[in-house]
């Protein structure tokens, strides 16, 4: 199930040690996902595992600062291949953490604003 937020909402959002600044309008829809294996033991003592893979992401316009640091940080997590680490705060205090993978093109647009979609295999909360 996926949720949507204001940017406004968002008290604080770090990308693999970048802080992002949330456009205050836009939208950011998320998904929480992240592996989990549970089990239990039948009466005759056989060991059932019975595992769940979800698929998490986090999309939204977040503020550049027009330099081009923020957007080659971006890319260079992007080519890496490898998910970061995303933190996202809101301002009720609600903790989300996670690793993903930024997703499609990185570039500025002609408000400033870079369209974020962050996908991957782990959105929590904490």
């Amino acid at each position: 199930m996926s949720n949507t937020i204001k940017g406004g909402d968002i008290k604080q959002l770090v990308y693999a040690g970048i802080t992002l600044h949330p456009v205050e309008e836009g939208s950011f829809e998320f998904k929480l996902g992240g592996s989990e294996l549970t089990g239990h033991k039948s009466g005759d003592g056989t060991f059932y595992a019975t595992g769940k893979n979800g698929f998490a992401y986090l999309k939204g316009p977040v503020l550049g600062d027009n330099d081009d640091k923020v957007l080659e940080a971006l890319q260079a997590v992007a080519d890496s291949g490898e998910p970061a680490t995303v933190t996202m705060t809101w301002f009720d205090g609600a903790v989300y953490t996670g690793q993903l993978l930024p997703m499609g093109e990185l570039v500025y647009k002609s408000d400033g604003s870079i369209d974020l979609d962050l996908e991957g295999p782990k959105l929590e909360q904490i």
